[in-house]
């Protein structure tokens, strides 16, 4: 049965209120039951250090309510302070997966708060409660059975219980106030959440899922660890997410595909809606298919599928065994076994499904500190050599020949290789010394800080900013200072360079003026269309102009529309589009995540959807014809392939000092990309050569 946004928000809070603290109140029981001292003592022999810790004083008062009293009573600690008493005090006794999550814990609880009343989507949902029951059954399960045990209670009752019940449990929380749990109470019953847009203040936390699965990749490859025999099995925890346009077939398609693998694996199937069809043989045999990639690597097993969502859990006894494993999880056999699930599935359920395959960070984690525990060394290579005997220091990795080496060795050896990359060290050093200035586009006239949210060059190393806030355009000189600016009658949307001179400016409403742009701004001609202008750009006599779903063209004057291409998505918001290096190929960035590419004729060629593509808002074509996305919730600039069909990497993140950028463009003259971000005066100008 589908649920509200709001239903799924009060689910997510109550598993957080209730298995947060009661893990982290487990972790610390099971802390100071090893030191063998009560917390009485630990606390006040710390109490020095706490009150320099805390910056405000009603946690310290928390933990020391009056002089000479501790307050040890774990259940009115919220997960604020467990989580820094835990880590703080405890940190150096726990695992490296355990601090981490700890660390997490307090950032889920805080953005939690901060966005109480958002929607919650669907797959949101899916996506954050199956990594918060894994996390939490983890953990538990690392303390004791009698925690484990009551850690799966709590997970079924946030899942099962209905929502009067669900609410009485919610307002015992010590996590939550009165006030927070009525409002959203309120909003479900009012059914209000469902038709509101989406608001999500998103943690600030950096997205390095993609940099430890390379590093992890590659410590695995390093000659002291190939063949090293595991203390104890390591686990690889691979989610299978299932999706699809309703949340129903998410359900359905769900709870067959954990019911298949419990078959497979000898395990008892759960049961499900009345609606839900037993398994058919088809969908065994497409599982067993995905089973049997993994069963068939020596030193591997698929030990059991998680309760409430569909988590392979495989055992690796050794580093070889684990690094074959995560070779076919991230390979083409892997990728293509899902998909012949998905089209099983697609017939069973009679509606379209995706299945996606995604390696849990956690478990990366939890091996690198066993092998650190081991004394071996991960994620340097300042002690390996080159095998050809160069003096130079090792800054690639060639994953096709399985083999590190210098710059002069991959050129003469792994050039034609496709898995030959910077090594994840290489890649650290690179990040850090990224050459990057920062200029201003603010002018005396403005009444607001800037919001650029569309850029273009222009021939002679100019360009033009579009500021929405301030409904200027704004031009540049090739020293990055602004130089002229002209107010416009509406906000601006985006810009782009025709020719002879001339520009074209897209306005709020349905409004677009050419503008000469060889000296001063000035313009020659105004008309208007009869839609929305997200995006504009420029070919051979042609404007290409997008509105939410949409792509048309139009004859230089504004005559001649033509509907050029449609998108059958259900959710889609078309904006900034840019040629492909041929200009054969349109690609269109999509507002809610995504990139679609299309020919000049119209025809769809591809539809990209990744979980790094979750608010695109600026493109531009960089010097190898591929192309270069920013990407506003996570603060990042992605690398795309020339096709616009696979994310080949992040480019820039906030440890480059991106922060909710906006639009984006690549001077191919100079190898220079300027990055401009939401409410800033400032733009950001890196050297990429």
């Amino acid at each position: 049965m589908s649920t509200s946004g709001g239903e799924h928000h009060l689910r997510y809070m109550l598993l957080m209120g209730e298995g947060v603290p009661f893990v982290l109140r487990s972790l610390m029981n099971r802390e100071v039951n090893t030191c063998k001292k009560s917390l009485t003592d630990i606390l006040s022999a710390k109490e020095h250090d706490l009150r320099e810790l805390f910056k405000h004083d009603s946690q310290f008062k928390k933990l020391f309510p009056s002089k000479g009293h501790v307050n040890t009573e774990l259940e009115s600690w919220d997960i604020g302070l467990l989580s820094q008493i835990l880590l703080d005090i405890f940190g150096q006794d726990l695992t490296l997966h355990e601090r981490v999550q700890v660390k997490s814990f307090g950032y889920s609880r805080t953005d939690l708060i901060h966005r109480y009343l958002a929607v919650y989507e669907e797959n949101e949902f899916t996506r954050d409660m199956s990594d918060l029951v894994v996390v939490l059954l983890r953990l538990s399960a690392g303390i004791d059975q009698q925690t484990y045990d009551k850690c799966q209670d709590l997970v079924k009752d946030s899942a099962s219980l209905d929502i009067p019940e669900l609410m009485v449990r919610l307002r015992a929380c010590h996590e939550y106030d009165n006030k927070m749990v009525a409002e959203i109470d309120g909003s479900v019953k009012a059914k209000r959440l469902k038709n509101e847009p989406k608001k999500t203040n998103s943690i600030d936390l950096l997205k390095e899922y993609e940099f430890s699965l390379r590093r992890f990749e590659e410590s695995l490859t390093k000659p002291r660890l190939k063949e090293i025999d595991f203390a104890y099995a390591q686990t690889i925890d691979s989610r299978i997410e299932i999706r699809s346009q309703t949340a129903e077939n998410v359900t359905k398609g769900t709870i067959l595909l954990m019911n298949a693998f419990h078959i497979i694996l000898g395990q008892i199937a759960e049961k499900g809606p009345n609606n839900v069809r037993i398994v058919s043989d088809k969908i065994l045999n497409a599982t067993r298919t995905v089973t049997n990639l993994i069963q068939s690597i020596d030193g591997a097993s698929i030990f059991e599928v998680l309760y409430n969502h569909v988590l392979l859990n495989i055992k690796c006894s050794s580093s070889r065994a684990m690094k074959k494993v995560l070779k076919k999880l991230l390979g083409p056999e892997f990728k293509a076994a899902l998909a012949n699930l998905a089209e099983t599935l697609k017939d069973e359920l009679g509606a379209t499904i995706h299945v996606k395959g995604h390696v849990m960070e956690s478990c990366i984690l939890e091996t690198e500190d066993h092998l650190c525990e081991q004394g071996l060394i991960v994620g340097t290579y300042d002690d390996l050599s080159c095998k050809a005997g160069h003096k130079h220091p090792i800054v690639m990795f060639c994953n096709d020949d399985e083999q590190f080496c210098c710059h002069i060795c991959a050129l003469r050896h792994h050039r034609a290789c496709p898995g030959l990359r910077q090594t994840t060290q290489a890649e650290k050093i690179n990040y850090a010394k990224k050459d990057v200035k920062e200029y201003s586009a603010r002018m005396e006239l403005d009444d607001a800080v800037c919001w650029i949210n569309g850029i273009c060059a222009l021939p002679n190393g100019s360009f033009l900013f579009t500021d929405e806030n301030n409904k200027r355009l704004k031009k540049i000189d090739s020293a990055f200072n602004v130089v002229t600016q002209i107010e416009l009658p509406n906000a601006p949307y985006d810009v782009c360079f025709m020719e002879n001179d001339q520009a074209a400016v897209g306005l709020w409403g349905k409004t677009v003026q050419i503008m000469n742009v060889k000296e001063h701004l000035t313009v020659e001609n105004t008309f208007e269309l009869e839609h929305s202008i997200l995006g504009l750009i420029y070919s051979k006599k042609k404007f290409y102009v997008t509105d939410e779903g949409f792509v048309y063209t139009y004859n230089i004057d504004g005559s001649g529309k033509h509907l050029l291409y449609k998108s059958n998505a259900e959710l889609v918001c078309f904006s900034k589009m840019c040629l492909s290096a041929d200009g054969e190929k349109i690609f269109i960035v999509d507002g809610y995540g995504g990139l679609e590419t299309i020919d000049r004729k119209g025809n769809h060629l591809f539809t990209l959807r990744e979980e790094e593509l979750k608010m695109s808002r600026g493109i531009s074509l960089s010097m190898d014809k591929t192309l270069l996305v920013c990407e506003y919730e996570y603060s990042t600039v992605l690398h795309i392939d020339a096709d616009g069909e696979r994310v080949l990497g992040t480019v820039l993140e906030k440890l480059n000092g991106v922060n909710r950028p906006s639009a984006l463009c690549f001077d191919k003259k100079r190898s220079k990309l300027i990055v401009c971000q939401r409410d800033k005066y400032e733009f950001l100008v890196y050297d990429l050569e």
